[in-house]
């Protein structure tokens, strides 16, 4: 690995103009704004990347995968346009199916057992919310579930994000108060697609990035399989023009993607960023979101192979916490989690993440008792506040 080419690669990849969320020309077709930004890209990695990389040979095939994953993506929705939506998704399978596969093996990402996620629900009509009330929605349920950016009408799946923060966003802010928490964790390693955000990815390869020439091992290799996913990457992140439409053309690839992890084996979620949190304003704190789909459908009930891979806590919110307890009474809460998070809420002021009601909520949580859905634990801690 040479220290030099991998530093050119990452200011290359640091000063591209492209980055996600995307927001649409108002202007342009969404299948031609689509095709424009991906021959865009293309053409920043023919003029920018394929010099860089020292094997010829090794630079073809990305540059093939690449124009190859353009065209799937293009012939989506195409087809998807035109009412042939059978078409479309076998279109897309094949063409996905070259991209996440042991041909590339860092499109995916390993999170080990442990993870610490939360997931959030607003529920203003119970007093006491149990396990399965804030798990997958129940399959006698599936009515319930809509269509979103990563969620398929009819089709149950468990969203968890890095932070409370994160998922009092994806609920628009809703008062924090009444908004019910649960920590969930991993019990077995899972396998998710990775659409991280440039700078984070920056990140994850050299830490202090033109301060010192410290990088990860396979650095090249981790790049080289970043710019080859990256268009799926940007395509899943295109901001919603219309939020109160009935069709959102930007949903169409993450549902596809979405689809075929449901019935991919060996892939269990999708990691994604969030469209609604404005990451400048954050800092040294985890922000993204990750979706589960079910992959043993029944007639009720949970999926049994989610409800094998997580334990969660009884949720809770603040208002209740603060009912039951003032621990946190004149107490730094930073100091609490001897961390060095910080950020922006509601003007230019920065605040450390533990001094907020985010920071309290995930203190509380990790308080709590975690156990899998069904346990018979959970029977004995209805009142485990």
């Amino acid at each position: 690995m040479e220290y030099n080419r991998v530093l050119s690669l990452l200011s290359r990849l640091s000063d591209m103009p492209l980055d996600f969320p995307l927001y649409q020309n108002d202007n342009l077709f969404f299948p031609q704004f689509v095709e424009k930004l991906l021959d865009d890209y293309v053409d920043i990695f023919k003029n920018e990347f394929f010099s860089e990389i020292d094997d010829i040979s090794k630079a073809k095939r990305m540059l093939t995968r690449i124009e190859g994953l353009k065209q799937t993506i293009v012939d989506v929705l195409k087809y998807y346009y035109n009412g042939n939506l059978l078409r479309a998704t076998q279109v897309f399978h094949v063409g996905i199916s070259e991209i996440f596969s042991t041909k590339i093996p860092n499109s995916t990402q390993k999170l080990s057992i442990n993870k610490r996620l939360y997931r959030a629900r607003v529920c203003n009509y119970k007093a006491y919310l149990s396990r399965e009330d804030i798990f997958h929605i129940g399959f006698e349920n599936r009515h319930l579930v809509s269509t979103s950016r990563f969620s398929i009408p009819g089709l149950p799946a468990l969203y968890l994000s890095d932070s409370t923060y994160t998922c009092w966003e994806e609920f628009r802010r809703y008062k924090i108060k009444k908004l019910w928490f649960s920590k969930f964790k991993n019990i077995r390693q899972l396998n998710v697609i990775k659409l991280e955000r440039k700078s984070d990815f920056i990140r994850s390869i050299h830490p202090n990035y033109r301060y010192d020439n410290k990088i990860v091992e396979n650095a090249e290799d981790l790049i080289y399989d970043y710019l080859v996913v990256f268009p799926i990457s940007l395509i899943c992140s295109i901001k919603v023009k219309v939020d109160d439409a009935s069709f959102k053309p930007e949903y169409i690839i993450p549902q596809l993607l979405l689809q075929f992890v449901s019935s991919k084996r060996g892939i269990d979620g999708i990691k994604f960023p969030s469209t609604k949190v404005d990451y400048t304003r954050l800092r040294n704190i985890e922000s993204y979101n990750y979706i589960f789909p079910v992959k043993k459908s029944l007639n009720a009930g949970f999926c049994s192979v989610l409800k094998d891979s997580f334990e969660l806590t009884i949720p809770t919110n603040l208002e209740r916490e603060e009912v039951a307890s003032h621990t946190f009474a004149g107490e730094t809460h930073s100091k609490i989690f001897g961390d060095h998070r910080s950020i922006t809420l509601f003007d230019e002021h920065s605040t450390g993440y533990g001094e907020t009601a985010f920071g309290k909520i995930e203190y509380i949580l990790s308080r709590k008792r975690l156990a899998k859905i069904g346990s018979i634990e959970k029977r004995l801690s209805e009142f485990d506040l």
